[in-house]
């Protein structure tokens, strides 16, 4: 499930976010969510979602240079890319929704709180899908492209590096562009479904009446936690 070339095993992230965390905002959730697999077992979710993505634009006769955003599709699309990514017995949906109703204050940096909840995703989900004995661990995290400063305070990499300094880990950090990458649309799939659960759940009960708990863990914060069992 994850590559082991000696050097450590390669486990890969990949990350969007659904709602807004801006002080103006009137979504009360924010989520950030995505994938994570081994190193070997990417090519095969990725082409596997790819061809999925293909037969939906050519069923409703869509642009198949356009890209398929979460947030336009109907439940029965989002549906079936689902039932083709929980085919892949080494995929892991992953996702931290954050309840804003709790917050003390308002937010005032956007990129050091994104920072700081994917921090909290690799605490609450992602670590206790990992077994972290006897070997070091490389997490290669991409995410969208999004308005990301690129200041060392909002470095991500450097971040999360600090932040697990006593943990056997190291990270590197990507930034991709949706339109031309497939894992980064899975991401926001996902990441979308995790928000619309409770923001809007009513609009896509019958997708998450379709999701395999044993492909996802979703956390809630600062409430509630996910249920994960070691995988990697």
């Amino acid at each position: 499930m994850t590559q082991n070339n000696g050097q450590g095993k390669h486990i890969m992230v990949y990350l969007d976010e659904s709602g807004n965390i801006h002080k103006n905002s009137r979504n009360r959730y924010y989520a950030i969510g995505g994938f994570c697999c081994g190193k070997e077992a990417l090519q095969k979710i990725k082409s596997s979602y790819k061809r999925a993505n293909k037969k939906i634009k050519e069923t409703y006769g869509m642009n198949p240079d356009d890209e398929l955003k979460a947030c336009k599709m109907d439940e029965t699309q989002k549906i079936a890319l689902f039932d083709v990514l929980q085919q892949n017995n080494d995929f892991r949906g992953i996702g931290i929704v954050f309840d804003k109703k709790n917050l003390c204050k308002a937010i005032e940096g956007e990129n050091i709180f994104y920072n700081y909840g994917v921090k909290v995703l690799f605490d609450d989900v992602i670590l206790p899908l990992v077994d972290e004995s006897n070997e070091s661990i490389i997490f290669h995290v991409f995410c969208d492209n999004r308005s990301v400063k690129s200041c060392e305070l909002n470095d991500l990499q450097s971040y999360l590096s600090t932040c697990f300094v006593f943990k056997n880990f190291s990270f590197t950090v990507e930034y991709r562009n949706s339109a031309h990458e497939y894992s980064i649309q899975i991401a926001d799939l996902i990441a979308n479904t995790a928000f619309m659960s409770q923001e809007h759940r009513e609009m896509i009960e019958n997708v998450l009446q379709t999701l395999d708990k044993n492909f996802f863990s979703i956390a809630y914060f600062p409430d509630r936690k996910g249920e994960t069992d070691k995988f990697f």
